[in-house]
């Protein structure tokens, strides 16, 4: 049992790494992680089920990763408040169920791009049906495959269209400082939208990695 709210916490308990490793325990622990609030602050924060927070909630305190020993009075009752045990966790791939770094990235990945593959869709046949592919040179000069709905409609992001942006892009020939400068500047972007609490979810993705494995 963790004592105390401070520092960092390594985890050994099968249990409470599996679920560390699950995004949306991420999600929620980090609605815990700074101060001690109840499961309906964070439900409305997060706009999610409260029952299902509750549930969540449960299990994390089962797990020993919250703690809920404070009350917050209001109008006469006593208000349950929860807090991460640490600020910071580490799951070694030893008490993991993976065996090794791809295991675990087929395993994570597969989940969520399973995620994004279905609110992608849900966003696309909002648009209109009859969609396929359009294979043709794009402005850098190399062939693409772009999702469209007709072999003369070349789909770009306009002030009516939905917030979406869905592509792989291994063509890239950089050098070094070239790559780290767009890392910084992908890094730079990416924390000044996700510092703003909006009312619509979005998923974002970003994968930057160099090629030294070929398919």
């Amino acid at each position: 049992m963790i004592a105390r709210h401070s520092g960092s916490l390594t985890v050994h308990d099968p249990a409470a790494a599996h679920a560390l490793l699950d995004v949306r325990t991420t999600r929620l622990l980090d609605a815990f992680l700074d101060e001690a609030r109840s499961t309906s602050e964070v439900a409305r924060e997060l706009n999610e089920d409260l029952d299902w927070v509750r549930y969540r909630v449960r299990r994390l305190t089962a797990l020993g990763l919250l703690r809920g020993d404070e009350e917050r009075r209001r109008k006469g009752r006593a208000m349950r408040l929860y807090r991460a045990v640490a600020t910071v966790f580490f799951v070694p791939f030893e008490v993991t169920r993976y065996e090794s770094l791809e295991s675990y990235l087929t395993a994570v990945e597969g989940d969520v791009h399973g995620w994004v593959r279905r609110n992608v869709a849900q966003t696309l046949r909002g648009m209109g049906e009859g969609w396929g592919l359009r294979v043709a040179r794009g402005e850098d000069g190399r062939v693409h495959s772009k999702m469209t709905r007709s072999p003369d409609e070349d789909l770009s992001p306009n002030a009516q269209s939905p917030a979406l942006l869905s592509f792989v892009y291994p063509a890239l020939s950089l050098k070094f400082e070239d790559a780290k400068a767009m890392q910084a500047d992908l890094l730079e972007v990416f924390g000044k939208y996700a510092a703003l609490k909006g009312t619509q979810r979005y998923l974002c993705q970003l994968v930057m990695c160099p090629v030294s494995v070929s398919e």
